[in-house]
């Protein structure tokens, strides 16, 4: 996939989103399994992606948050589904539902339909299909096991090679200072934000707890 047309796209989303009130920021974390977070809130909702993910995973990543500020939550959005299995009741629920409306936003059904079947899902196919929607091929693979069309099993062993091979590659490249941009997580939201109001003092705490979930995860 070309990542110059997933560039696009996600900046494309991402000011759509901005125009809404939502701010979006993107830095590098130093955990591989957080894709992002959100920090609900009336008046300055915040969705913040990690900038190390591939652009695919920081697309699905924006409006997996998105989903959490409409139901007027905040949430972290991991890369592995394995911490599903862990959520009980509303946490599940509204976790499951997240990602399902990430998926089917990006991967319109009426589309994916009319070429279900022209496609196997293989390594190819599904690769096809990710260039089409300018997603990651686990949306794709996603998509159909949503549809019963593969198992559980070969959808797990396929994410789990594909978040490898990804983080392989992150291994190998410069990727990004956490200890710097940790520092400056804070600090971004709070110049942009700015004021004294209660309202802004509620939100910066909402920040600083998040910072300190992060450290904590390390």
């Amino acid at each position: 996939m070309c990542e110059r047309d997933v560039d696009t796209a996600l900046k494309k989303w991402r000011r759509a989103i901005e125009s809404k009130g939502i701010y979006v920021f993107k830095n590098a974390f130093h955990l591989d399994e957080i894709s992002g977070f959100c920090i609900y809130d009336y008046e300055f909702p915040v969705i913040y992606l990690n900038n190390s993910m591939p652009m695919t995973r920081q697309v699905f990543t924006l409006f997996h948050e998105l989903v959490h500020l409409l139901l007027k939550t905040g949430g972290i959005d991991k890369c592995n589904d394995a911490f599903l299995r862990k959520l009980r009741g509303d946490n599940k629920r509204v976790e499951v539902l997240c990602n399902k409306f990430a998926g089917a936003f990006l991967v319109p059904a009426s589309d994916f339909e009319t070429i279900l079947h022209e496609v196997n899902p293989d390594e190819e196919g599904i690769q096809q299909l990710a260039n089409r929607y300018k997603v990651s091929r686990e949306v794709v693979l996603r998509t159909y096991l949503d549809r019963k069309l593969v198992d559980r099993a070969y959808y797990e062993r396929k994410s789990k090679q594909w978040a490898e091979e990804a983080q392989k590659r992150r291994k190998q490249g410069k990727g990004g200072d956490y200890y710097k941009n940790a520092s400056t997580l804070k600090t971004s939201c709070k110049e942009k934000i700015g004021g004294s109001s209660p309202i802004n003092t509620s939100m910066n705490t909402g920040i600083d707890c998040f910072h300190n979930e992060l450290q904590i995860w390390q």
